[in-house]
């Protein structure tokens, strides 16, 4: 027997057609064009819940970044300092470019940008420089608004007199030794729904620290203390 020919039912029963089967419906192959709608129309709205949230998520995640870039030039600094022997200073900047660190920088203590440069001179007008004896390092984010982003907010302070301050210097024992250092940096979210900011501290001994400003917690290592 060729395999082309049909087997009889009597020799192969199993072979034989399902009496009152139908074929499949086309339909159950794949969806209908409205299944496919109503499946679009539910991702989209689930995507319009998700969407706020996630925007919130977004920058409470730039505002972290920001602080913690901050923190890790303020770390630099004062380790060249030690390192060196000698006087290195942070600087807050703000440059006129959004894409690099350019000579038309000028210190700015609502800016995100910052500068780390051998001994006290200022890095106005000198932050294309790169690694020169004036500049050890220069970190530049996102221009916007305050230097930062459009959706963060920076602002250095001097606990002391409570005025704007825009450098810290270092000495060889890591020790701040300027007059009206930053001691405090707090940067924010600006966004509408965003409730998360964190605060940089810089002690007099030179230790810088990243902490929550809404934790009130005496014994909470994310506390800043009084």
């Amino acid at each position: 027997m060729r395999l082309s020919e049909s087997v009889p039912a009597d020799l192969c029963p199993a072979c034989a057609p399902c009496a009152g089967c139908s074929a499949l419906p086309s339909s159950s192959m794949g969806l209908t064009l409205i299944e496919l709608m109503v499946t679009l129309a539910v991702v989209a709205m689930l995507m319009a819940a998700v969407a706020p949230t996630l925007g919130v998520w977004i920058t409470n995640q730039k505002v972290r970044n920001t602080a913690t870039s901050i923190v890790s030039g303020l770390q630099y600094a004062r380790s060249e300092a030690v390192r060196r022997n000698r006087p290195v200073t942070f600087w807050l900047v703000r440059s006129g470019s959004a894409a690099r660190m350019d000579d038309n920088c000028a210190v700015a203590s609502d800016s995100a940008s910052w500068v780390v440069t051998l001994g006290t001179a200022s890095p106005a007008g000198k932050c294309a420089q790169g690694t020169s004896s004036l500049q050890l390092k220069a970190n530049l984010a996102a221009q916007d608004g305050g230097g930062g982003d459009a959706a963060v907010a920076v602002a250095a302070l001097n606990a002391d007199s409570g005025d704007s301050a825009t450098r810290v210097t270092f000495n060889g024992f890591g020790q701040v030794t300027n007059t009206s250092p930053i001691s405090r940096i707090d940067v924010t979210g600006t966004s509408e729904g965003v409730n998360k900011s964190w605060r940089v501290v810089v002690s007099g001994g030179g230790h810088s620290k990243l902490c929550d400003p809404a934790v009130t917690g005496a014994t909470d290592t994310r506390a800043c203390g009084s």
